[in-house]
């Protein structure tokens, strides 16, 4: 009975941060389309942005909350062992947190507003 075989670095480590990434993603996505749509005097279209982006992210760590053996066996890693898939969890959740205080504030705050 030997160590089971360690898991690729790279596709490990995108499993473990996707929740980071994501979250990653949706932060660029809020502020600097919020940012361009400013810029281009399309602030009605503000709200709608930060409204999809929070959706589509909170729904993407959602399913990797949900799922994350899903995700692994998509990265090719296979059984990843339940501290792995619970450390995912534990970052997916913190970074869903971030989504919707993220979202909220962006949604809350008038859009497009001089001296911020």
């Amino acid at each position: 009975m030997g160590r089971p075989p360690e898991p690729p670095v790279i596709p490990f480590l995108v499993f473990l941060m996707a929740g980071p990434l994501i979250w990653a993603v949706h932060f660029a996505v809020l502020y600097g389309g919020h940012t361009l749509l400013c810029a281009a005097a399309l602030d009605m279209w503000a709200k709608p942005l930060v409204a999809a982006a929070t959706i589509l992210a909170g729904l993407a760590i959602l399913a990797l909350l949900h799922r994350p053996d899903v995700w692994a066996r998509r990265l090719g890693l296979g059984a990843v062992g339940p501290y792995r898939t619970d450390l995912a969890r534990l970052l997916a959740a913190l970074s869903g947190l971030a989504v919707l205080w993220g979202g909220a504030t962006a949604l809350v705050l008038t859009a497009c507003v001089g001296g911020r």
